[in-house]
């Protein structure tokens, strides 16, 4: 369950899922806007007053998005067999 003013995870999962060839161009502006939308509210909103469910998948987001724009999560840097590190 989600908390007010969020998307549901199964709106999100569903639209991670279904294809965007499979979608009308409305659809896919509709999702794009109520993503931002809801990583805004996700990120002004302290994870203290969120229910777990939702403070859960709001840490995997997070997770997600500084990996996608290249910030690195805080773990472990482990160094491959050669030596050099792996992100």
């Amino acid at each position: 369950m989600s908390d007010a003013n969020r998307k549901s995870l199964h709106s999100r999962m569903f639209d991670k899922v279904t294809p965007s060839m499979m979608k009308s161009r409305k659809e896919v502006a509709k999702e794009n806007a109520t993503g931002k939308a809801d990583d805004a509210t996700r990120d002004a909103q302290p994870d203290s007053t969120k229910g777990a469910v939702q403070e859960a998948v709001d840490k995997v987001d997070r997770a997600g998005d500084a990996i996608v724009h290249g910030d690195k999560p805080h773990t472990k840097q482990h160094k491959s067999i050669f030596g050099r590190k792996k992100c």
